[in-house]
């Protein structure tokens, strides 16, 4: 379990170091102002909180479009007492920055830690020196990764997120 928890540990660090660098809106355009560096500090925030809960993989199994249209109220009451200073911030926008994490950040991460774990769970099956109730809770585990891969696959092919996370991925006009 020590290699499991590592890299649940692993994931949950690295889906908050890749979310604090998330803007929900570009700061160069706001001179660096900062109200610019508070709405996208308070608008990462709740996104920071989740990599701390570290629950993705189920809550998106059980019911995606509820995960995100939780995350995206939580941007929303995040920056709500910002909204007087961008316009730009409305519920769309925060909708649309939950996707952009989910696709750009949780998605490719999650992805890779259950590939992990399917992997490690594998070598622990094929061992001969444990037991046929270990293999089993080890089979069971395995698959449990390897139906959340589907999942995550699945919601990676999504249109409606790809199209809402593209506003902040569409390269600017020279």
């Amino acid at each position: 379990m020590d290699k499991i928890e590592r890299i649940d540990a692993n994931t949950g660090k690295t889906v908050r170091k890749a979310t604090a660098r998330l803007a929900i809106i570009d700061p160069k355009k706001c001179s660096m102002s900062p109200e610019a560096m508070l709405v996208i500090r308070d608008a990462n925030q709740p996104l920071i909180y989740a990599a701390y809960e570290n629950y993705h993989t189920r809550e998106i199994k059980s019911d995606a479009d509820a995960y995100l249209a939780d995350k995206a109220e939580d941007i929303s009451e995040a920056v709500q007492s910002l909204r007087q200073h961008f316009s730009e911030l409305t519920d769309e926008r925060c909708d649309a920055f939950a996707c952009h994490w989910l696709k750009k950040i949780l998605i490719p991460t999650l992805r890779r830690a259950c590939g992990m774990k399917v992997a490690y769970y594998a070598s622990q099956i094929e061992r001969n020196d444990i037991s046929k109730t270990v293999k089993e809770i080890l089979i069971g585990c395995r698959d449990k990764n390897l139906n959340y891969i589907q999942c995550i696959d699945q919601l990676a092919m999504r249109q409606d997120i790809g199209e809402k996370s593209s506003i902040f991925t569409q390269t600017k006009p020279k």
